[in-house]
């Protein structure tokens, strides 16, 4: 039967380095990360849904958006004009004035000039485009938030001037904002890009922009031309006095007797190479004159803008694909905070590495309606037998569930408590009675439960069992098992009562129990554990009974149970499935050592079967106890 549910029953010695020790399966694998996105399915779905639904809720109410685009070809050599000033060198284009194009694409002053022709100063649209309920939200959010930390919203620099020329430039800071400037490849072609609410305004601004580009340029090339003409016209006028200067001087030395002739001569050349220079600049300054009246602009326009038939953004499966990819990795997130936070056992390979003691079983929360309907139906057959009758009798009148094992012998929590009883008689080293403490970490984790269940079991077996109330400061197992008054535990130990006065008998299963009654509270404490009667009564017990187990009070809370250690064989330990926090155990365990050599294993309580699978590696046991149990 062991061997069918996969118990393994180890060595109970506790030595020093036996929290230490960690299995060589106790490896992160991909079966791992595959049982831990299984146990966390359903935030990964929740959250991956909710990330959906948010991204239709954000298509369905932003606004839709049109693309619009148009290309111009830049052309960076300086006009004919200016090149044939100096001597000729060959063009070669250079990224470096291919960027100063862009920067002029992207200056405010061209923006000033399309907000002008548009008057885009005076569109509402524009200046207020419709927002996203995602994007209200968020700004009403960050408007909240900043009103909290007491924030400041910052706010562009005041914008000095008459407030036509305010609002324009305040729009075109708007456009020079949005619109986008890019070089296409390695090309020195620019595209120039806008996305807005009307598709017919975003195709104005992109063709406007460019007009204003080439415009700009013609403007640029006319000044230039402008400037170079009035510098011939200052340099011709220069020569023409000078000519006129070197001419009066030539009379005055030819009036003189002898003439010099030398003096002539230099003037004379003089003379003639400014005639050649002024006939030059004269001639040039007449062809920039000319090239005045028709400038040639610097580029092209290639291609221009159409007006979008259908809005660009938003994408339905951008949308949706966005939002669900966020959607699960939040959901990943939360999955990983919730694996993080995961502090209690939940498999028996948990017990074994984080206290290197061994695992004896489950015990599954119990379904006690289902066996009281179960006993009820049993009860009112007429062919049940008397041990049957028995059984229904003492449950109808006691706790059902610590009676379990005796009501369900092929149940989990009967083959759990065999794997107890059988370690049990593998620790046992003498051939007196032993005696088996019950107790948890933390009360409330279902040690009275255990050490019912366990104490019936051994004592439906045929073995002479004794179970002993010695949790003083609660009796919950007394009270339970409704045994309010008479003679008890703390009687005995007084000498006011005998132990064949205080023993009550379980006929359903021939158990023995000793009880300590409630109503005896005043005189229970740790201080008669103490007393000598104390250790002569577990000397008799031992006599007495094959089996004595005590429902010790919890081991993290009261000192009772290191003041019966000397006289326990062994520790049954309870902790809560998923509950009990593995690192206190551990610690407790570390820091009692006397303790931990007492604790012959570890029991999970209260297992959610239908959970279990979830917890366990991959080709684990415990994948097939639903199935075995269920």
């Amino acid at each position: 039967m062991l061997n069918d549910i996969g118990m393994n029953i180890r060595d109970a010695h506790f030595g020093p380095d036996a929290l230490k020790r960690s299995p060589g399966q106790d490896r992160t694998t991909l079966g791992d990360l595959l049982a831990a996105a299984r146990r966390q399915r359903w935030p990964l779905i929740l959250c991956t849904a909710l990330g959906l639904g948010l991204g239709l809720v954000k298509h369905i109410t932003t606004p839709p958006l049109y693309y619009s685009s148009a290309t111009v070809l830049v052309d960076v050599r300086m006009g004919e004009s200016g090149g044939e000033i100096t001597p000729s060198t060959p063009f070669f284009r250079n990224d470096t004035s291919l960027l100063n194009e862009i920067q002029v694409l992207r200056s405010l002053r061209l923006a000033e000039e399309v907000t002008r022709r548009l008057s885009l100063h005076e569109t509402p649209v524009f200046l207020h485009p419709p927002e996203s309920l995602a994007r209200s939200t968020l700004s009403a959010a960050m408007d909240v938030v900043r009103g909290l930390i007491g924030a400041d919203i910052l706010e562009p620099p005041p914008i000095s001037g008459n407030p036509e020329e305010v609002a324009i430039k305040s729009a075109a800071i708007i456009l020079q904002r949005d619109v986008g400037i890019e070089r296409i490849g390695q090309s020195f072609t620019i595209d120039i890009s806008y996305v807005g609410p009307v598709p017919e305004l975003a195709t104005a601004i992109v063709n406007t922009y460019a007009e204003a580009y080439l415009a700009d340029h013609l403007t640029a090339n006319m000044e230039v031309t402008a400037r170079m003409a009035e510098w011939m016209q200052a340099r011709i006028d220069e020569l023409q006095r000078e000519s006129e200067a070197i001419k009066a001087r030539s009379e005055v030395l030819r009036a003189q007797t002898p003439p010099d002739t030398e003096a002539l001569k230099a003037l004379a050349q003089r003379a003639a190479n400014l005639e050649t220079l002024q006939q030059t600049l004269a001639s040039r300054y007449e062809r920039v004159t000319i090239e005045g009246s028709y400038p040639v602009t610097n580029g092209r326009i290639l291609s221009e803008a159409a007006v979008p038939k259908t809005p660009a953004f938003p994408k339905l499966w951008q949308s949706a694909a966005i939002a669900t990819i966020l959607g699960f990795m939040a959901g990943f997130v939360f999955a990983i905070l919730r694996e993080i936070r995961e502090r209690g056992f939940r498999v028996g390979e948990d017990v074994w590495v984080d206290t290197g003691k061994p695992f004896l079983g489950y015990m599954p929360i119990f379904d006690t309606a289902a066996l009281s309907r179960h006993s009820a139906r049993g009860a009112s057959k007429g062919g049940t037998s008397s041990g049957d009758t028995d059984t229904d009798s003492v449950v109808q009148s006691s706790a059902l569930s610590l009676f379990m094992s005796l009501l369900d012998s092929d149940s989990l929590l009967a083959d759990t408590l065999r794997n107890v009883q059988s370690t049990v008689t593998l620790a046992a080293t003498g051939g007196s009675a032993q005696v088996i403490g019950v107790s948890s970490t933390l009360a409330g984790e279902g040690k009275t439960t255990l050490a019912a269940n366990y104490a019936n079991l051994v004592a439906r077996s045929g073995a002479r069992t004794l179970l002993v109330d010695l949790d003083l400061h609660r009796s919950s197992l007394s009270q339970m098992l409704q045994c309010n008054h008479g003679a008890d535990l703390m009687r005995i130990l007084d000498g006011t009562a005998t132990l064949d006065e205080a023993l009550k008998t379980l006929s359903v299963s021939g158990l023995d129990f000793l009880p300590c009654v409630p109503d005896h509270n005043t005189r229970r404490s740790g201080d008669a554990l103490l007393r000598h009667t104390m250790t002569a009564l577990i000397e008799s017990l031992r006599q007495r009974y094959d089996f004595v187990v005590l429902d010790l009070p919890p081991l993290g809370t009261i000192a009772d149970t290191k003041i019966m250690l000397a006289r326990l064989d062994h520790i049954i330990l309870q902790c809560a499935w998923g509950k009990t926090p593995r690192n206190l155990v551990r610690d407790y365990l570390r820091m009692e050592p006397d303790v931990a050599q007492k604790v012959l294993g570890i029991v999970l309580n209260k297992v959610e079967m239908r959970r279990l699978y979830k917890f366990a590696r991959p080709g684990g046991w415990e994948t097939y106890l639903e199935e075995r149990y269920g």
